[in-house]
């Protein structure tokens, strides 16, 4: 597996930065032979990919635009849309724990689907901080063609106290 986070800072109003973020982890290209060439994470985060963690770290390709602002000293907000696909199409897609989520059969189709999201974040004082996320996933050919199951929606507000 391979992942990089490369962004630039703008010296501009509001600070953006501009960023672009993909990942690759293998996947098996064979599975009627006696070797495994899936990636195994470990101990992978559960949103791995994105807020959603619609799958794990496993048979993967993905890119992500981001682009972040700072829309006051207070206020951030942050913006990305993750597109990926199934590095080998003999191989499904996994959980984020290694467990086959959606197996190859009945599809040759890569793309997995999309995931625009947004995050803001309000520091209210050293102590307090809230931030919301939004982030939607919609369903791409191997979604559909492997079986029941399409889009979706992952909301989430963090209230953060620091002693």
């Amino acid at each position: 597996g391979m992942a990089s986070d490369t962004g630039y800072r703008l010296s501009l109003p509001m600070r953006p930065r501009l960023g672009l973020r993909a990942d690759t982890t293998s996947g098996d290209r064979d599975p009627m032979d006696t070797k495994l060439g899936t990636f195994n994470g470990l101990f992978a985060s559960a949103a791995y990919f994105g807020l959603i963690a619609t799958s794990g770290p496993a048979n993967h390709l993905d890119v992500q635009p981001q682009l972040g602002l700072e829309v006051s000293r207070t206020v951030s907000v942050s913006v990305g849309w993750l597109v990926f696909w199934r590095r080998e199409a003999a191989d499904g897609i996994y959980t984020w724990s290694g467990q086959l989520l959606r197996s190859a059969v009945g599809t040759h189709s890569r793309f997995v689907g999309h995931s625009p999201s947004v995050t803001v974040r309000w520091t209210v004082n050293p102590h307090l901080s809230l931030s919301g996320d939004l982030s939607g996933f919609t369903a791409g050919p191997f979604i559909r063609e492997s079986g029941a199951g399409g889009n979706s929606t992952f909301v989430r507000t963090t209230v953060a106290y620091r002693f």
